[in-house]
Parts: C-alpha cells; structure tokens; sequence
C-alpha cells in the first residue's frame, strides 16, 4: 500500500475581476495548457476543479496497437459488417 504525502492547502487570492491564478505545479501535473478549459463543479465542502479532456485528444493513438492504417481498417470492419447480415439475415 503507497502512502500520498498530505499536502496543505494551498490558498489563493480572487482578484477584482473574480479570477483565481492555479499553482504551476497543478497545472502541470493535470495537463492543463494556458488557454485550456477546466470544469468547475459544487461539491459537498467547497468548489472543484477538473480539467476538461477532450475526447478527440483522449482517444489519439488508440488504434495504434492495430497495426492497421485506416484504410485497412475500413475495410475489416466493413468485411464483418457483411459477415454479420450474412447471418442475421441469409444474405
């Protein structure tokens, strides 16, 4: 069993025009780019903070193990589209 550092909270400063500035280290660790995009939730104790995944971006490389291109790919999943109503349906 690992055992997480407890790490004291860190506070902030809202400035006049109701911005909070994210320590570096934060933004780092959760990839969170200058100009990216959070989602801000109510929970039970106070405000979170989440970075948005883009779900394009989460899924690149994701066929990647396939050694396929995507041409060889269309293909395949064409060729098992037949197959399928070949069966379902005695084509």
């Amino acid at each position: 069993m690992t055992h997480r550092r407890h790490q004291p909270p860190l506070r902030r400063k809202v400035s006049t025009k109701n911005q909070v500035a994210l320590p570096v280290v934060l933004l780092k660790k959760f990839r969170i780019l200058p100009g990216g995009t959070v989602i801000l939730e109510e929970g039970k104790d106070g405000i979170i903070i989440k970075p948005a995944i883009d779900p394009i971006k989460a899924l690149r490389g994701c066929l990647s193990d396939l050694h396929m291109n995507s041409q060889q790919i269309k293909d395949e999943l064409r060729r098992e589209e037949r197959e399928y109503e070949r069966r379902k349906f005695g084509i």
